[in-house]
């Protein structure tokens, strides 16, 4: 999947309850953790992660990763991951972690490998 792009001046917190908590989707829990420009800040790039336990209109919660990043002209992109397709970010937090729903609670009474072994990386990092 790719990125979504706009011109926004919003923090990410607020970009992201916009995004991620309509359609009867529902934020229970968010951390972010802001991560420092590969190039020590001298591009002009804001970039943050944001780690969610969304409550699916279904009744069952699942882990969302947001990548979030603002160019020096106020683009804002973001990408998310759902943990399903195992997303390589791992720094979730406790709150987060606790929200999420049972494996069996789910629809098909299972998550993907991809989605377990992400849990499992989180909480290591816990």
């Amino acid at each position: 999947m790719g990125w979504t792009s706009y011109k926004s001046s919003k923090p990410f917190e607020i970009e992201f309850q916009g995004e991620f908590s309509r359609d009867g989707y529902q934020i229970l829990a968010f951390n972010e953790v802001a991560q420092p420009s590969p190039t020590q800040g001298n591009d002009g790039v804001e970039r943050s992660e944001i780690y969610a336990a969304i409550r699916h209109p279904k009744g069952y919660v699942f882990g969302l990763v947001v990548l979030f990043e603002r160019d020096a002209e106020g683009m804002l992109y973001y990408k998310d991951m759902d943990e399903s397709v195992g997303p390589n970010y791992y720094e979730a937090s406790e709150e987060v972690m606790n929200a999420l729903s049972k494996p069996e609670e789910f629809p098909n009474g299972d998550i993907s490998d991809y989605a377990k072994n992400w849990r499992s990386e989180c909480l290591k990092q816990l």
